[in-house]
């Protein structure tokens, strides 16, 4: 079955909308830190993703909670970020991906 050119931009602007918001060299980072511990705080993640900066980590949660993929949550004076409902809709995306390297990669 292939797709009409019309199901083909359809699809193609989804997957282009879709690397916009968890594109890019770190918040697929983010976001496999978040999935796989349920909650991170900020210095949690800024120690387990080698190489991000303070600054960077920082707009990148920033980016993914005005995107609705993450959320902070305040628990006794506490930050911690978890994924949104939009964000937990990933988790399929995130946990094919874990296959799909370990299947081809290692």
């Amino acid at each position: 079955m292939s797709l009409t050119k019309d199901q083909l931009d359809i699809s193609t602007r989804n997957i282009y909308t879709a690397l916009d918001i968890i594109g890019g060299k770190w918040k697929i980072k983010i976001l496999g830190q978040i999935y796989f511990h349920k909650e991170m705080r900020f210095n949690n993640l800024l120690r387990s993703i080698p190489g991000i900066s303070n600054k960077v980590l920082s707009q990148q949660l920033k980016e993914l909670e005005r995107d609705e993929i993450i959320k902070k949550q305040d628990r006794d004076n506490l930050i911690h970020y978890v994924l949104d409902t939009k964000g937990s809709s990933i988790n399929p995306i995130l946990t094919a991906l874990c296959n799909w390297a370990g299947d081809n990669y290692y």
